[in-house]
């Protein structure tokens, strides 16, 4: 499991860190032996994936012995490009096989054009952007750093949302 030494060096350790940049370092060598390849990601990078599901996705809750899946349960999800009408999935790491969710066969095998997630770099909002600014000039953040942070896109309706403020589905809520 990639995370155990991963996540282990991470939250063992106090990195002060301010920089998105120096993040990469500490995951890439979060493993001695081998360590990750780590590829960083823009932008345009991403794909927006809840069209094809809609599309490709047949059967999202029945299994093949006539149970319902619940899907908050699954821990680990995958999808083979030698078996395109199976999702195989589980609902406890420490399983050994994965479970199958059968899909319709014949649709799979349509082609389809993927979309971009962002047609433009994520903006963060204005009270977060002074919020930096301040932590520049007072010193936590390193002044070596005020000019990517200052280039951060900026919008004044980006809503902030708290990570620790989780509401009855799971979902997080909006900061106001």
């Amino acid at each position: 499991m990639r995370f155990n030494a991963l996540g282990h060096r991470i939250c063992t350790k106090i990195y002060p860190y301010t920089s998105l940049h120096e993040w990469h370092n500490v995951l890439k060598s979060a493993r001695h032996h081998k360590p990750y390849s780590i590829k960083t990601l823009q932008h345009r990078d991403f794909f927006d994936l809840k069209p094809l599901a809609n599309k490709l996705l047949t059967n999202c809750h029945k299994l093949c012995d006539g149970s319902t899946l619940n899907w908050l349960s699954i821990r680990a999800l995958c999808v083979e490009k030698a078996h395109p009408d199976k999702v195989f999935f589980k609902t406890d790491f420490s399983e050994t096989e994965f479970t199958v969710l059968l899909q319709n066969h014949q649709k799979s095998r349509v082609q389809y054009k993927l979309t971009r997630a962002y047609k433009c770099e994520l903006s963060i909002s204005a009270a977060k952007h002074k919020d930096l600014m301040s932590m520049i000039s007072d010193k936590v953040i390193p002044e070596n750093y005020r000019q990517f942070y200052d280039s951060l896109p900026v919008c004044p309706q980006t809503k902030d949302y708290v990570p620790d403020k989780r509401g009855d589905d799971g979902d997080f809520e909006a900061d106001d």
